[in-house]
């Protein structure tokens, strides 16, 4: 527990600080574990919509083109489960997130992940863009159900407003973009 992060221009109070925490672009994670996969005799099959995954001595994995998959070992990497063992994915909901990267001066914002526990809740990260001489300031939130919002331009709206008031060095938007998960 700390009683506050160590940003002067946002304060959500109290928090709990993870040290040495991990911060990585996911894009660039995702590359080099597919280069180390395939260097070592993987194989990674995409645009192949899987309909029935058997772990074990015999495993395998079926297509929808009822291609089979034989393997050794199997990575279900989903957001939502592919079978029906478990009936957690009549539970989920789809929900829509909004992301701002904005130029902000280099080091005018200590580096860190930082979310706040605000309804709907913002979290902010800095990212360094080769070339430029400042960094970026990325800010997601406004999070709503999927399909549950007649404006997505006011949750960008709403995510700027609360950005420039905590962030005032913020600068240009550079990036917009919504996710679904």
């Amino acid at each position: 527990m700390t009683e506050r992060i160590p940003l002067d221009s946002f304060d959500p109070g109290p928090a709990l600080c993870y040290p040495n925490q991990l911060q990585l672009n996911p894009l660039k994670y995702m590359k080099g574990l597919t280069e180390c996969i395939i260097k070592k005799g993987g194989q990674i099959f995409t645009n192949s919509h899987v309909v029935e995954v058997k772990g074990g001595d015999a495993s395998f994995v079926r297509l929808q083109n009822d291609h089979f998959v034989t393997c050794e070992s199997i990575v279900v990497a989903t957001n939502c489960p592919i079978n029906d063992l478990v009936a957690i994915h009549t539970k989920q909901a789809s929900y829509r997130s909004y992301v701002l990267g904005l130029e902000i001066p280099n080091n005018s914002v200590i580096r860190g992940l930082y979310w706040d526990t605000e309804d709907p809740y913002h979290y902010i990260r800095l990212e360094k863009k080769n070339g430029h001489s400042n960094e970026i300031l990325l800010v997601g939130g406004e999070d709503h159900k999927t399909g549950q919002n007649d404006n997505p331009e006011h949750c960008y709206t709403r995510l700027e407003n609360w950005t420039r008031k905590r962030f005032p060095k913020a600068g240009r938007i550079l990036y917009r973009w919504s996710v679904m998960f």
